[in-house]
């Protein structure tokens, strides 16, 4: 729960940071984004630290296995509570002023819709704010805990080297809501200098024109009706339990609601359906068609094509080439035979020859010379 209210404080600081350079007031929508960043930094540490020794007590992370710890983690509850209250932008504490502010620069900008979700957005953070404080530290214990008592393991007070961190953030956050105003100045004094950002250096607003109302005044009235309405849905439902929230969950009008919030609006299953079931799919499509389907085949043919050739060839080789060789082999053997024939080794054949020859050349000689 924690860790979403971050997300959502987050989107409040680049609201501000957005809106800053639409309206008259550039410096302002800075100074409120850096200002409700520094307070959720110190708020919200807390809240987390508190929350760990939380986990570490009840041995759960769960909300709905806690319960009734209030009086045995006395130290922590009072930080979760001001920590809530902080986040909540509860006066007079520090996540008022740059909620207030950040409320202030969105109106002067004229952003109505925009000003819209962020008194929405604010009043869920005080029912959701109401819960955790209701169902983790108010109401009977829950069976997680009672069977860790029943076991032998009660659930304790943080020891101080885990707690007077968090408190130390706590009283912190208290200092800051006292001199929240100061500290709001001193911040767009150190912002309008060195970011030459000036309080009124255009007659132009950027949105719908909402001035039958100062941004101070607008920004109070919303404060007291989120509080107001917030306060009284989370109180009911999770402090004094008067409003039993599963009947309204089953409602018509209230299940699609739910059902879209806890699956988390279906971010985790599209993200499984388009990259992990979808890529899957994708390659098994490539191995059907691309890999057995056409490389497969073609690899078949050019191996059947080899065979074949390499038969065609086996003919070649042994019918003509092999042949030839042979042949000339046979013709070389046929020759050197007759050749052997010559060579007797008889001298008076030999003799008989070269007498023969030398009578051949004269005859020659004297026809051919004549």
């Amino acid at each position: 729960m924690l860790a979403y209210s971050t997300a959502s404080q987050i989107g409040y600081m680049m609201l501000a940071i957005g809106v800053g350079g639409m309206g008259l007031q550039f410096a302002a929508g800075y100074t409120a984004g850096m200002f409700h960043l520094m307070n959720h930094a110190i708020f919200k540490a807390a809240a987390f630290m508190a929350a760990g020794a939380i986990i570490h007590s009840c041995e759960t992370r769960f909300m709905n296995e806690m319960g009734g710890i209030r009086s045995t983690m006395k130290i922590t509850f009072l930080t979760m509570l001001v920590s809530a209250l902080a986040l909540s932008g509860v006066p007079p504490f520090s996540g008022f002023w740059s909620k207030d502010a950040i409320l202030a620069t969105t109106w002067e900008a004229g952003q109505f819709w925009l000003y819209l979700v962020a008194a929405v957005t604010a009043t869920l953070t005080f029912i959701y704010s109401l819960k955790m404080v209701g169902w983790v530290f108010l109401g009977p214990k829950s069976p997680h805990l009672t069977k860790l008592e029943e076991e032998g393991r009660r659930i304790h007070e943080a020891r101080p080297v885990m707690y007077i961190p968090y408190v130390v953030l706590a009283v912190s956050t208290i200092a800051i809501g006292v001199a929240g105003p100061f500290i709001e100045q001193t911040l767009t004094s150190f912002l309008t200098s060195p970011l030459q950002l000036s309080a009124a250096t255009s007659d132009r607003v950027l949105g719908t024109d909402l001035h039958f109302l100062s941004p101070e005044v607008a920004a109070l009235i919303t404060t007291a009706l989120v509080l107001g309405i917030g306060g009284a849905i989370g109180y009911r439902l999770y402090v004094s339990k008067k409003i039993d929230g599963s009947k309204i969950i089953e409602s018509p009008l209230f299940k699609p609601v739910y059902n879209l919030v806890w699956n988390r609006f279906y971010v985790n299953p599209a993200y499984y359906a388009v990259f992990a079931t979808g890529t899957v799919a994708l390659s098994e499509s490539l191995r059907r068609y691309v890999e057995s389907g056409f490389f497969d085949r073609i690899s078949g043919a050019v191996s059947g094509l080899s065979v074949g050739l390499s038969r065609v060839g086996d003919r070649f080789d042994l019918g003509v080439v092999d042949g030839a060789v042979n042949g000339v082999a046979s013709i070389g053997k046929g020759f050197s035979r007759a050749i052997a024939k010559l060579e007797t080794g008889v001298a008076q054949q030999y003799l008989l020859v070269f007498a023969f020859g030398v009578f051949l050349v004269v005859v020659a000689m004297v026809f051919l010379g004549g």
